[in-house]
């Protein structure tokens, strides 16, 4: 499990800072916005004994920092790891806020989505390519499995 932990936050450290463009579109208002977005974990820590990665999470807006973030992922509470564009995991999240949009980004960023039987926001990894996204989401479902030793969860993963 540590070695899985550990090729996972090591690839997401690897991804360093990636930008694109992002275009939302309000169906209620008829109205679209495009913000440049720029992504960048850092200081990626695994604990094997919690099945947990945790990372430093900044993110600039039209060049504007926002907070850092301290943010985990619980890979022992996961219910469903998959794969998808930053403009399905976007839409998702604003949907998730009460916020009608959806989304067109390019270049296309690839996300890790995975979905938690505790809560119902989906936490997210971020990747350049579907490629690398779909080697993390492997190693993910792979530390599920062995962070659990077989101890039955409320939801069965997919």
């Amino acid at each position: 499990m540590e070695e899985a932990l550990a090729f996972i936050a090591d690839r997401l450290e690897g991804e360093g800072r990636f930008g694109f463009m992002a275009q939302f579109h309000d169906a209620a208002a008829g109205r679209n916005f495009v913000e440049q977005l720029s992504y960048q974990a850092s200081n990626v820590a695994i604990d094997s004994n919690r099945c947990r990665i945790s990372f430093r999470w900044l993110v600039e807006e039209d060049r504007r920092a926002t907070p850092v973030q301290e943010r985990a992922v619980e890979l022992r509470l996961a219910k469903s790891i998959t794969v998808e564009t930053i403009d399905q995991a976007l839409t998702d999240l604003n949907l998730a806020a009460g916020r009608p949009y959806s989304v067109f980004a390019y270049p296309k960023v690839y996300a890790v989505r995975v979905e938690r039987w505790d809560k119902p926001a989906a936490d997210y990894l971020y990747f350049h390519d579907r490629e690398m996204a779909e080697r993390v989401a492997a190693a993910a479902k792979h530390a599920l499995e062995l962070c659990e030793d077989g101890a039955r969860r409320p939801f069965p993963y997919r």
